[in-house]
């Protein structure tokens, strides 16, 4: 289940501690798979720990049935303290965040309180992303089209001189670059927009989204890129 590695340190009682690591291969928009596959992360005995640099941090412990919920916060990245206190009072435990996302994971099997049963109230909470990923998307998509109209002529009609060139090759590059960040940003609002769609429906989350085939793709992608890179 692990597709990345693993190692084992001892902390101060000597006792063998197995951390794993593994390339985190969802958007952070990804609400519904990301629940699903760290609660089979957990079935197979690996607890999130933190997210960092791309990569999503466990440790290994017992196989069990564990629910996590991701909450996205109403006013800034970090959690109000009062709002914790809330979560841990109906069960939930405050593990780690990926910037607007908070990652929440029950602390005991069967014994917690569900964080949204009114979709309406689910779809506000989920806006606040929606306006960060609009906002983040817009910027980069207005960078891509001043990159492209000052040195479109270049692009289209290069000269052998500019082939040369070291500085048309890089802002080549970069392009290419923002094109990928700007089709990306747009497939995050689009994600955002049907979640939020889905909850007006009257529609709550899959908790057990099916993702198997997303990340198998994404993990043929990412091999591919570095190929690629590779061979040049």
């Amino acid at each position: 289940m692990l597709s990345a590695f693993s190692f084992t340190i001892l902390n101060s009682g000597e006792i063998p501690i197995v951390i794993g690591l593994i390339i985190t291969i969802f958007d952070e928009w990804e609400l519904e798979e990301q629940e699903s596959w760290l609660q089979d992360m957990a079935r197979n005995g690996w607890y999130l720990i933190r997210f960092t640099f791309g990569f999503a941090e466990f440790v290994k412990g017992e196989p069990a049935e564990i629910r996590y919920r991701l909450e996205v916060a109403s006013k800034n990245k970090q959690l109000e303290d009062e709002q914790i206190e809330l979560y841990e009072a109906a069960g939930w435990e405050h593990v780690t965040s990926r910037r607007f996302i908070h990652i929440l994971r029950e602390q005991r099997a069967g014994e917690t309180v569900e964080i949204h049963t009114d979709s309406m109230i689910h779809a506000g909470s989920i806006k606040r992303l929606k306006r960060n990923t609009l906002s983040r998307g817009f910027t980069i998509i207005f960078i891509t089209m001043l990159i492209v109209f000052s040195q479109g002529y270049r692009f289209t009609n290069p000269t052998s001189l500019d082939l040369l060139e070291d500085y048309f090759l890089s802002n080549l590059i970069l392009v290419v670059i923002y094109l990928f960040l700007a089709v990306y940003m747009i497939r995050g609002m689009i994600h955002i927009s049907l979640l939020i769609r889905k909850l007006k429906r009257n529609e709550m989350f899959d908790h057990e989204k099916p993702y198997q085939r997303k990340k198998m793709m994404r993990f043929l992608i990412q091999q591919a890129s570095v190929l690629t890179v590779m061979k040049h």
